[in-house]
């Protein structure tokens, strides 16, 4: 397995996530897991970013916050912290999610027939 992309957030301290098999894994372990795309529905939104940065912990982070109520008093609602912490996760999940390049770097696969 590759190593992760990791990018940098301010909690209680810089702390790391990244978007991996493990912060599914630890999204699907909440009594009610949030989509990703609740990040954009204004009555979620919130909790969401909280879980999902709990989930998204590397694992020394995490180990710090046992649950997503431990991580919620170190993102404050409302604020530049919370448009940060957005853009970090959209940015993990980018990275997990990119098509890899080839050796000469571009998508792999088939190109389509020129005329």
């Amino acid at each position: 397995m590759p190593t992760p992309v990791t990018f940098k957030v301010q909690l209680d301290r810089e702390r790391s996530i990244a978007f991996t098999q493990r912060a599914l894994f630890r999204m699907g372990t909440l009594p009610a897991p949030f989509e990703f795309g609740d990040l954009s529905k204004p009555r979620k939104a919130y909790a969401a970013l909280v879980a999902w940065t709990w989930a998204c912990l590397v694992p020394e982070d995490a180990a710090d916050f046992p649950s997503p109520e431990d991580l919620a008093g170190h993102i404050p609602v409302k604020s530049e912290v919370v448009r940060q912490i957005g853009n970090a996760l959209a940015d993990a999940v980018n990275a997990a999610t990119a098509e890899p390049k080839n050796a000469s770097g571009s998508t792999p696969g088939s190109s389509p027939a020129s005329s």
